[in-house]
């Protein structure tokens, strides 16, 4: 488990920051644009990575609030999303943001509200790992960077193969003198993809 992540034209791919292969994302309207990892990061991701305002609320596909037009470029969708999208939004060419990994560039239609919180990256280890209820996990995480915390902070941990990924809620984060980094706790009940809170054991890198 090694990414812990928090909370913006068809054609090839592109050389983007430090070498990584990108796609380009262009959005209608308004001509904003950001770049998505080639075969790692769904389009959702990427958007509030740049800062973007993307409409979303889930983003584990049930929602629908993600949703977009797909006017151009192909798409790899990591669940079958005539389950949540009606017939009407399927036939205009709807996909869901949360669930769609570009496979080149693309143009889509949403409309973005007027700025979000930029989605921040980091990595870290579980320290600590409890029971609450039979559907609750309490978890500590120390983290390899300071991360700012903010009332109702959430965050995904995900797996770099496989897509795994679990959703917790922040409940603050302080620093640990002893370990010299910054130590969270957070909370998880939901699980997605394969992993939750009950799974992750202390000393997993995130």
């Amino acid at each position: 488990m090694k990414l812990l992540e928090w909370f913006g034209l068809q054609g090839g791919a592109a050389a983007g920051k430090k070498g990584k292969v990108t796609h380009k994302v262009s959005v209608a309207p308004g001509g904003q644009s950001f770049e998505v990892e080639k075969g790692r990061k769904v389009i959702l991701n990427s958007a509030l990575s740049a800062g973007l305002g993307f409409p979303h609320n889930c983003r584990v596909g049930s929602c629908t609030q993600c949703k977009c037009k797909l006017k151009s470029g192909k798409v790899r969708e990591l669940t079958d999303s005539s389950y949540v999208l009606s017939a009407e939004d399927l036939k205009a060419g709807m996909i869901l943001a949360c669930q769609s990994i570009p496979e080149t560039d693309l143009e889509i239609e949403v409309e973005l509200t007027s700025g979000g919180d930029r989605l921040v990256e980091t990595r870290g280890t579980i320290v600590g790992q409890k029971d609450l209820t039979h559907d609750i996990v309490e978890l500590r995480v120390a983290l390899d960077d300071p991360m700012p915390f903010k009332a109702g902070q959430y965050a995904e941990i995900r797996l770099e193969e496989g897509r795994s990924q679990c959703r917790i809620s922040v409940l603050g984060w302080r620093f640990d003198g002893e370990r010299g980094r910054y130590v969270g706790k957070a909370l998880s009940r939901s699980c997605v993809y394969g992993i939750c809170g009950s799974t992750l054991q202390p000393t997993d890198h995130i």
